[in-house]
């Protein structure tokens, strides 16, 4: 039977005259307001959290998998920045050394024929 407001309100009047205001408020206060099929107990409870809980350990799992790729496609990324930048950086160092070389070779060049020429002035004029 579906019960409503002014069903209950019916049956606490019925009750008060039987049974007194006193009793008849103990007894409606242990009375659930709902039908009692819709009253939820502690294994209905239970068992939504094993659901709940089942669902979500599969929820995480799977964000734990796909953090672990991401990490793992991150990583090689990385990886390949770092071998592409240390063979940039290998190639421009290589450059800079060579051309500085280049311009020691060529300087040192100069002073040695400088001095050449200067000590072979200097023989001539002795």
């Amino acid at each position: 039977m579906a019960r409503d407001p002014r069903s209950r309100e019916e049956l606490r009047r019925q009750l008060t005259e039987l049974l007194g205001a006193e009793a008849v408020e103990t007894l409606m206060e242990a009375l659930p307001p709902h039908p009692w099929d819709e009253l939820v107990t502690k294994a209905d409870l239970a068992l939504l959290r094993t659901d709940f809980f089942g669902e979500l350990d599969g929820f995480r799992s799977e964000v734990r998998a796909e953090f672990q790729r991401f990490d793992e496609r991150m990583t090689a990324r990385i990886e390949m920045s770092e071998h592409k930048l240390t063979a940039t950086f290998r190639g421009e160092l290589n450059t800079a050394i060579t051309s500085q070389t280049r311009s020691l070779i060529y300087s040192n060049l100069g002073i040695t024929v400088t001095l050449a020429a200067t000590f072979l002035a200097a023989l001539k004029l002795a």
